[in-house]
Order: structure tokens, then sequence, then C-alpha cells
């Protein structure tokens, strides 16, 4: 069978599911500001030295939601290069040896389509070693570092979880850098940003509210504009409930009588922190407004 010609012929009929099958695709960036990100090095500027050398190896390491794999995609866009993304399914197999050879043919298939390759949770890729219980995990991560010691392209790993990388892998890369949660300055501008391209309007005391709100990350205002594409709010406000604990905490205090747009864009970005470690209570923030930050929020990377 002629794979190129067959390849071609997906590429053709069936552009979207073809690339996706392949695993080639040109990178999907939409809206990515470098303002937005909290990096530990300048991305626009590593990208640049990474389009004057040709090569690289990269690690993006932080909390779920911090912009890897959204940095990934226009990096690949940056240097002009398709995207060749593989997660730990796209590579691993239950049978012996087929991991090693899977791991070998993206190495290649990115020479030779000239793509950045993103290897995507890469602490199930490559776990330490020594904490191995079968001979095919070793297998797998000596494969794995054999590839990126002799690889000429632009290779990028991410990774929730850096503790958990074998030693060996990161004397092999050539970058680790660090994505943390938003600063107060960004959490601010993507909040202006999401409610003017929603139309709501703001004010002082919601800014005071978000601030209260640690630790946010791209990934939650992500989450929210999702959220609100497939169910938007209503043109009018509605009554503003108070949480259990706050109108216990405060009997003389009366909630609100409306909540507006934007504090209920609050809420929907509370919600997020509550699925984060450390964050799963109930915040009740909208009935308490104060400058000093938003009651009941906490922060799982303090």
């Amino acid at each position: 069978m002629d794979v190129a010609l067959c390849e071609q012929w997906l590429k053709e009929r069936l552009p979207g599911k073809a690339t996706r099958h392949l695993g080639l695709q040109a990178a999907q960036v939409g809206v990515w500001n470098h303002q937005w990100v909290n990096a530990s090095e300048d991305l626009l500027a590593l990208a640049q030295g990474i389009q004057r050398c040709g090569s690289a190896r990269i690690l993006l390491y932080g909390p779920p939601g911090s912009g890897k794999t959204a940095y990934a995609h226009a990096l690949a866009q940056m240097l002009d290069r398709p995207l060749l993304e593989q997660r730990a399914s796209d590579l691993l197999s239950p049978y012996v040896g087929e991991t090693e050879q899977r791991i070998n043919q993206a190495f290649e298939q990115a020479l030779d389509d000239q793509a950045l390759l993103f290897l995507d949770e890469a602490d199930s890729l490559l776990a330490r070693r020594e904490h191995a219980v079968r001979n095919w995990e070793v297998s797998q991560v000596n494969e794995l570092l054999e590839q990126l010691g002799d690889f000429a392209g632009v290779v990028v790993l991410a990774s929730n979880r850096m503790e958990a990388l074998d030693e060996a892998v990161l004397r092999r890369l050539d970058a680790k850098i660090e994505f943390l949660a938003l600063n107060a300055f960004q959490a601010q501008q993507c909040f202006v940003g999401l409610c003017q391209h929603l139309g709501f309007e703001f004010t002082p005391e919601d800014l005071q509210m978000l601030a209260g709100l640690k630790p946010l990350t791209p990934g939650d205002f992500a989450c929210v504009a999702r959220r609100l594409a497939f169910a938007p709010l209503a043109t009018e406000t509605t009554a503003s409930p108070v949480s259990a604990p706050t109108a216990a905490a405060a009997p003389d205090r009366m909630p609100p009588p409306h909540r507006t747009p934007s504090q209920t864009l609050l809420e929907l970005l509370a919600q997020e922190l509550r699925f984060k470690s450390g964050g799963r209570r109930r915040m009740g923030f909208l009935a308490e407004p104060c400058g000093s930050g938003v009651e009941g929020s906490t922060s799982a990377f303090q």
C-alpha cells in the first residue's frame, strides 16, 4: 500500500478527520495573547530563538489550565510549522515493543514533515524508572530518552507534574519553562477582555471581588467562555441568593437585589476554583463584597 498516496487521499476527502487521524494538524491558536500567560521566561523571545536555531527540546510544566498546550499551538504557528500532537494514549500500546515503535515513528514523522512535535502528558511517558514495576515501563522511557538526545527538530513536552519525570529527561532538555497561575494584573486583563468580548459592563467593585479569586488560570476564563457560548446569560438580571454560611454569619445583611452579568461571570469563575485542590467549598462572595478580597476564596498553590 502506498502510504503517502493514502494520506493524500484522506486529506483531500476528509481534511478535518484525516489530519486528526494522521496526527498532523495545523496549529489551533485562536486568540493567543502572551500577556495573558504567566511564564518563567519571555515566550515570544523563546520562539524567536527557536526560529533562529531551527531545533529545540523544551519542557513546559505547571498546573492545568496555565497555558502550556495553547503555547505549543501558538509556537507552531510562530515557527510556521505544522503541529504533530501526540498524547500518551496515542503512543502507549498493550503489545510488547509497539510503544517504542510508535515513539520512533512520531519523531521520524516530525522530522520528515518539518513539524513541531508536541508530547502532551509527558509524565505518563517519562516517569521515573526507579518507580517502574514492569520492564516495558523502563524500555519506553529509554526509547524516548534516546529519541530526545538525537532529535534535530523542535519537540515540546508538557507536564502537570514535573517532579514525576525521570531525572535523565531533564538533562536532555534545552529549556524548562514554568507556567504559573495568573498574577493580579493578568487576571484583571483577562476579566476585562472577556467582559468586553461579551458586552458586559463591570464596576470597580467587580474588580475588587476578582482580586480575591486565586489562583485563576487562562483555562478558567476559557472554560467560562465556552460555558457562555452554549448557555448565554439572560439579558435581565436575576435575584442573587445568599449562601447559607454567609447568611448565618451576617443575619442582618440583606442580599443584593440583583446580580449583574459581570457578577454572574465572577460566580462562574469562582465555580472553576471550587474544583481545584483546596478550593472545594462554597464561597458566597457575591453577598459579601469588600475591598480586601473574596470571602472563602482559597489558593491551591500558596
